[in-house]
Parts: C-alpha cells; sequence; structure tokens
C-alpha cells in the first residue's frame, strides 16, 4: 500500500479510487483519508474470514467511512443498511443511498445487465464529489461511461467462433447477476443455452453459484483455476455439485483451463451454441490470454494490447 500510495504521488494523481483488499476497517488501505467512501454491496463472500454473520461483514465494511467525509452505498437490505447508517452517524459523514438517486438513462459501453446497476453507483459517487468541490460536469459523467471496459465481465472474445464469452463471477450474488443477463440475452436470440465452462476456488460457495448458474447452461465443462496461494475446488467435487443440483445437460470434467476451452468448443460446435466461462476471476484470466497474451498486456501496459481486435460487444 505504501508503495503503491508513492506512486501516485509521483504522478500527482488528483483522484485515485483504492479498492480495498477485505472488509475496510482493519485493511491496509485504511490508512487512507476518503474524499468519498463507497460501499457497493454486502456478500457472503468473506464470512470465514470478517463473519460469522453478514452483519458483520457490513460492520467490516463501513469501517472505510471517515469523519467528514460523505459516503455512498449500494447496499438495499435494511438490516444491513442499518449498520452502514450507525457508522456514518457516529463519524458525522453525510450517507447517500443510491436507491434514492433519479438518475436520467446512462449509456453504458459495457455490456451485462448488471453494470447499469454499478452506473448508478459510480455517478453517485461522482455527483457527491462535485458538491465538494470537483468539477466533473454530466458531458464528461456520460463520456466515460460510454468508454468504460472492464477485462472478465461478461467480456465477448475477439473473432471467436464458436462466441466466447467470459465473466469472472465467483460468487452467488454475481453468478446469479450473470445467470440474469444469460436469460435476457436468450430471450432476445431464441438460442440454445450455452456450453458453460465452470471452476471455482475451494474457498468459495460451490453449490450456491451452481444453484445460480447451472439451470442457465446447456452443457457444463468443470475445471480447475489456478492461482498461487489459494486452492482451487477439484472437478470431480464440483461435478458432484453439479449433479446434486439435478443438472440434467452433459458435464465433462477437464482439470486443465486451456484443454476445458477446447472441450467446451468441440461441444459448442456440435450444439450450434455459444461458450460462457464463469466462476473465478483467476479462470477468466486464463481463459483469456489465449486472445490478450499476458506478456502483450505486461509490455503494453493495456488490458487490450494493441495489434490485437477489440472486443466484440
Amino acid at each position: 500500500m505504501a508503495l503503491a500510495i508513492r506512486r501516485m504521488v509521483a504522478e500527482r494523481v488528483d483522484l485515485a479510487v483504492i479498492e480495498v483488499g477485505a472488509g475496510g476497517r482493519y485493511d491496509l488501505s485504511n490508512v487512507v483519508e476518503p474524499a468519498i467512501s463507497v460501499i457497493t454491496t454486502v456478500g457472503a463472500d468473506h464470512l470465514a474470514t470478517l463473519g460469522p454473520t453478514l452483519r458483520d461483514v457490513a460492520w467490516h465494511k463501513a469501517g472505510i467511512i471517515k469523519p467528514g467525509a460523505p459516503a455512498v452505498t449500494g447496499v438495499a437490505d435494511p438490516d444491513l443498511l442499518a449498520v452502514i447508517q450507525r457508522e456514518a452517524s457516529l463519524t458525522g459523514s453525510p450517507l447517500l443511498f443510491v436507491g434514492d438517486v433519479t438518475l436520467p438513462p446512462i449509456p453504458l459501453g459495457m455490456s451485462g445487465a448488471f453494470q447499469s446497476a454499478n452506473a448508478r453507483l459510480a455517478v453517485a459517487a461522482v455527483r457527491s464529489l462535485t458538491e465538494r468541490g470537483w468539477r466533473i460536469g454530466d458531458e464528461a459523467i456520460a463520456r466515460g461511461l460510454a468508454s468504460a471496459r472492464l477485462p472478465g465481465r461478461w467480456e465477448a472474445m475477439p473473432a471467436s467462433s464458436p462466441r466466447v464469452v467470459i465473466d469472472g463471477a465467483h460468487n452467488p450474488e454475481k453468478a446469479a447477476m450473470l445467470a440474469a443477463t444469460l436469460r435476457a440475452e436468450r430471450a432476445r436470440s431464441s438460442g440454445p443455452k450455452p456450453v458453460m465452462i465452470l471452476g471455482l476456488l475451494g474457498a468459495k460457495d460451490a453449490a450456491g453459484i451452481v444453484d445460480a448458474l447451472a439451470p442457465e447452461a446447456g452443457a457444463i465443462v468443470a475445471t480447475r483455476p489456478t492461482v498461487v496461494g489459494k486452492p482451487a475446488l477439484e472437478p470431480r467435487a464440483l461435478m458432484a455439485t453439479i449433479r446434486a443440483n439435478s443438472f440434467p445437460g452433459s458435464v465433462r470434467i477437464e482439470p486443465e483451463p486451456m484443454a476445458a476451452l477446447g472441450v467446451a468448443e468441440e461441444l459448442a460446435q456440435a450444439k450450434e451454441s455459444s461458450i460462457v466461462v464463469a466462476g473465478s476471476i483467476y479462470l477468466a484470466g486464463t481463459i483469456r490470454s489465449r486472445w490478450f497474451p499476458p506478456d502483450d498486456i505486461v509490455i503494453q501496459r493495456t488490458s487490450w494490447p494493441r495489434g490485437i481486435p477489440a472486443p466484440e460487444s
């Protein structure tokens, strides 16, 4: 954190968006005195470390609220919102609930139904900054939302046949949002359900994720995301969870992600369907590397290196 802040100072950054590692109250990022604090949602992702209840998670997240700095939240659950409101009251910080904000239609550069909620939260935060003297006009906000891109969140790979869409949904809440997007897309196209490549870390709520996503898949390829220090859920265990969900389609096991992509391509071609990758942002990054090589990303310092076709919408 100290090195990151030092670099920001050296680069004369006007505004920095700093995400906490986990929770917030005792996170390293808590040394920052914010211009504004944003609490997006409260989910069960970190119950093991911040729990045992969601109110405990909300209390940890509310720790980023600081005296004199306004806060914005998208938390709608009354019980959890009450925890955040209490913290705002204790610190004397004005709290804005994004559900109370009326915003005009916002054209977005990113696909996925969930992005509209994210955009509303971002706009509410920016408008709170303008009330503190920052000069950020509506035109700049609109331009930013129209050009915003995020790798690995409902991102279609360029020139892929069959079509491959990558989404890093890795908890039940995000999986439910992805499922809603899949339902909406199928309603528009009347096409078959996609082949899904699914891989999870061992600490994740496999049953909750499968419960949300399995009904939206025509077939599933169970694989294993790879990241140092975070064990993956073994594909056979994932397959057992899928079968326990009474999934009627084909389930294949391929532990190696790139090989899993090959299996999914064969299935999708036979079904004339698309492919969706989900369950882990690490898995998303691995699959994405076929189209966007890590070396090019590092050298060019962009998630979309030059010389590679732009992602499809």
